[in-house]
């Protein structure tokens, strides 16, 4: 059996709907910046953000991806590992009319969408819900990370998958899986850009696409994969749902266990970060514990103000007398005339879990550092007490997989690029 593969679609892609080609590389960077910024803001309210690039409407990650649902059309949408329901805006709307897509998915037009009932087992999982007017299962306020909020009814469709008819071949076709759980989404927090419909839950639970579709393709099949390359905007990357998920054999695999999601709610992937090694010389975390969540809509990573202190001080010796400033938003920067030639230093990230499994996670090095001021290379990995990401700018050439029955990730570097996912 295959799997089935997406493009995920940068956000400065030239396959992307928000591409300005007239914006500079650094222009890119510094926006690419500010929504990571934006996204740990929902995170931390304490953040300093500049007033002037924070954004009123949820596109606030990194990546975007197509699905299908009623019928073949696409459908843009957002990726996101910090949800575990999908949910697609519905029409007609019910508020905000002039902003609203034209094309917006509207149930009553459908053959194949149906209600889900107050009654049943599915409305009584989700925490909030209530009892609509025609006994529908009404959800309310559901998070799907950060601020990211959606109230509408819980419903069935069929949603159309792109089957890859070969490993690592580029032909597909599209598979129809029916009565596949989602939100219609008739109220949501905030505004999304034009074009763009919904989220994709990638997270643990049964509401979870990864979940539903692998329930119906059979056992061992509940997995996700992705492989970030380095430069997106040129490249796309793939996101992978299926049970034909498994690293090259010339390549070195670390497995760790992630946390198990106990309720409805908590449904993101947590993993213990022990200690954080630059050039070798280890930080070690208190009792060797620090909760780290992975996230592939964040680019920055960030440790805890204690941590990160002790990285950035082992970062400096590294590049000795380079001149360095600290900014409010952007954190540690270097000049970038001055750090382009010299090489960059060596930092893993190690975790471990209940079983005893020890592993390292290299950061990529090519990512570390990205222009955020104009002639600066500012760290992606930064300070913030009240939450640790592992973001996508250290996750660049790292095969993931996640298994959400085994609750196991297995990584590999590899180069996303070349090898065939």
């Amino acid at each position: 059996m295959s799997s089935f593969s997406f493009d995920l679609i940068h956000y400065d892609s030239k396959l992307s709907p928000f591409y300005d080609q007239s914006k500079t590389e650094s222009e890119r960077s510094k926006e690419a910046l500010i929504r990571s910024l934006n996204r740990l803001n929902h995170f931390n309210s304490s953040m300093l953000i500049d007033a002037k690039f924070v954004e009123s409407d949820l596109t606030i990650g990194d990546y975007f991806m197509n699905i299908s649902i009623s019928t073949p059309d696409n459908r843009l949408v957002i990726p996101t590992m910090l949800s575990g329901l999908t949910w697609i805006r519905c029409g007609p709307c019910s508020s905000n009319c002039e902003n609203q897509h034209q094309s917006l998915y509207n149930p009553k037009l459908s053959d194949t969408y149906h209600d889900i009932m107050f009654t049943s087992s599915d409305c009584r999982i989700l925490r909030r819900s209530e009892r609509g007017e025609l006994g529908e299962c009404r959800y309310q306020g559901y998070h799907s990370g950060n601020n990211i909020v959606s109230s509408g009814v819980l419903g069935t469709e069929t949603f159309f998958l792109k089957r890859d008819l070969q490993v690592g071949s580029p032909s597909t076709h599209d598979e129809s899986f029916s009565h596949i759980m989602f939100g219609c989404d008739e109220v949501h927090q905030g505004n999304f850009k034009d074009k763009v419909e919904g989220v994709v839950g990638l997270g643990q639970g049964p509401f979870s696409l990864v979940s539903q579709v692998g329930k119906k393709i059979g056992e061992n099949a509940n997995k996700f994969s992705y492989c970030l390359v380095e430069k997106p905007f040129e490249k796309q990357s793939k996101i992978k749902f299926g049970p034909d998920l498994t690293l090259n054999k010339e390549n070195k695999e670390y497995k760790v266990k992630f946390q198990a999601s106990q309720t409805q709610a908590h449904v993101r992937y947590h993993l213990n970060l022990e200690s954080i090694s630059v050039n070798d010389e280890k930080i070690e975390m208190a009792n060797k514990k620090h909760d780290m969540t992975v996230d592939i809509q964040t680019s920055l990573t960030s440790l805890p103000s204690n941590i990160y202190n002790e990285y950035i001080t082992k970062v400096k010796k590294h590049f000795d007398d380079v001149h360095y400033i600290e900014h409010p938003e952007h954190g540690t920067c270097f000049l970038k005339k001055q750090v382009n030639g010299l090489k960059r230093p060596k930092v893993v990230l190690h975790f471990s879990d209940s079983s005893g499994s020890h592993v390292d996670f290299p950061v990529n090095p090519s990512t570390m550092f990205q222009e955020s001021i104009f002639g600066r290379m500012c760290s992606t990995i930064i300070q913030n007490d009240e939450i640790s990401i592992l973001g996508n700018k250290a996750q660049v050439d790292v095969h993931m997989i996640f298994d959400l029955s085994a609750h196991l990730l297995t990584f590999a570097p590899v180069d996303c690029l070349q090898d065939k996912i």
